[in-house]
């Protein structure tokens, strides 16, 4: 499915509960403003799930309790987050990648909160995180690679990391 250049606009797209296996569905440079995406409960297998360079200002992009996994891509590259959030709790990561690499994230929110990561399948290298909130509140797996370095400034009104990356971190 393609959905590039699409704009979303109030309402809801739901794929909540959708499985998703050898799949590609692109939201490159897509808008979404005032609306929301939903993917909870989805189950996304060996599937590539694109938001490169698409702009989230006041809406919502969902995937909790996904479950992503066996080599799958969930990439936000390049992508610009402002006033927006993508909320990722209770998801599970495995054997895939989801990626903020070289995406701009000012004033929005990103929730991965008791989100069960098997790897080093999370990446924010690259991003420019400024404003809003990050929170990793009980998450479970290694820390996202890049995050540290992607906080920039001003620092995120909220960080909440998970508590057991304190001894890496």
């Amino acid at each position: 499915m393609d959905f590039s250049d699409a704009r979303f606009t109030r309402g809801t797209v739901t794929f909540n509960g959708a499985s998703f296996s050898g799949s590609t569905v692109t939201f490159r440079d897509a808008t979404f403003s005032g609306g929301e995406v939903d993917f909870g409960g989805a189950t996304i297998s060996d599937s590539r799930l694109l938001f490169s360079y698409a702009t989230i200002s006041d809406s919502t992009v969902l995937f909790n309790r996904a479950t992503i996994s066996e080599g799958s891509v969930v990439s936000f590259a390049d992508a610009t987050v402002s006033g927006g959030s993508a909320y990722f709790g209770r998801a599970t990561i495995s054997g895939s990648t989801v990626s903020f690499s070289g995406a701009t994230i000012s004033g929005g929110r990103l929730f991965f909160n008791s989100t069960t990561i098997f790897s080093d399948t999370v990446s924010f290298s690259s991003a420019t995180i400024s404003g809003g909130t990050l929170d990793f509140e009980d998450a479970t797996g290694p820390a996202p690679t890049g995050l540290l370095t992607a906080i920039g400034s001003p620092v995120p009104r909220t960080v909440i990391l998970s508590q057991a990356w304190a001894p890496i971190l």
